[in-house]
């Protein structure tokens, strides 16, 4: 009997906890905790709060290493960009771990005015957001079938991610018309992608970004897009109409290429070239 009373008493205290949480979280100071580390440089974790509050001065997130650690450091928050122009101010820490492993965890707790509003413990590389790709280039191909979309790898060697399997995700749609939208993916590392260039409408502006994640031994979330860059579709058609060619072209220079990517950027062999030009 009083074992089942202390079950009741401690699944009340539980709910109560719970719902108390709920409501600091959902209608209190903040919302939308969370916390993503690069697996590089830092851990950052992100909240929002009330229009106009001035995150440095409201909060304290204080933090340890969960293990071999019994000193909290104190990480004061920025408000973010961009916080003055919506109704909720955007809040973010950033802490810079000393080295990245497996089994790395942190005890956080945010706290306001010596309330604590938020508590947990983050193991570092179960939040792993990765860095996007940067300095986006593109130019015309050599033989103006393509537009050649360049980025630079923001992992170095000795990175923990560098060189681990990675999925880019390439968006590219027309300036003018945004409905007209491409996105495709590139299940390898590389550091470049080509737009057929007969797929796009003459005359008008494009947007291009990138953005990764892995898929291998750190499984990870989407990194942010990259920023856009802007370029010119001026497709020469030669001879024909474009909706004449435009269909099986495609195809043939999308196999082409996937044929390049798949024998390390080289030249398809001629046999299989001839074998797409038959079909």
């Amino acid at each position: 009997m009083a074992d089942s009373l202390k079950a009741a008493v401690l699944a009340l205290w539980t709910l109560f906890f719970s719902c108390a949480t709920y409501h600091i979280l959902a209608t209190g100071r903040i919302q939308r905790f969370e916390c993503f580390t690069d697996y590089a440089r830092e851990l950052s974790c992100h909240w929002e709060a009330a229009a106009q509050t001035n995150c440095s001065k409201e909060f304290r997130l204080y933090y340890k290493k969960e293990i071999l650690s019994t000193v909290y450091n104190t990480c004061i928050p920025e408000t973010g960009k961009g916080s003055s122009m919506n109704s909720i101010s955007n809040c973010i820490c950033i802490i810079l771990p000393e080295y990245f492993a497996a089994g790395l965890a942190y005890n956080l707790a945010l706290q306001a005015n010596g309330t604590v509003l938020w508590n947990d413990t983050v193991e570092v590389a179960y939040i792993v957001k990765p860095r996007p790709p940067t300095n986006l280039t593109i130019e015309k191909g050599e033989n103006d079938n393509f537009y050649v979309l360049r980025w630079i790898e923001s992992y170095s060697a000795g990175d923990m991610l560098y060189g681990e399997e990675v999925t880019y995700e390439v968006k590219y749609w027309n300036k003018q018309n945004p409905e007209e939208e491409f996105v495709e993916q590139l299940p390898y590392q590389t550091t470049h992608f080509e737009i057929l260039a007969m797929q796009l409408k003459q005359g008008y502006d494009y947007l291009v970004r990138v953005r990764r994640n892995y898929t291998g031994s750190y499984s990870t979330n989407w990194s942010d897009w990259s920023n856009a860059v802007e370029f010119h579709s001026e497709l020469r058609e030669n001879g024909g109409t474009k909706s004449q060619i435009q269909p099986r072209a495609i195809l043939l220079l999308r196999m082409s290429r996937e044929l390049r990517f798949q024998s390390g950027g080289k030249c398809c062999p001629l046999m299989k070239l001839r074998h797409l030009s038959m079909m």
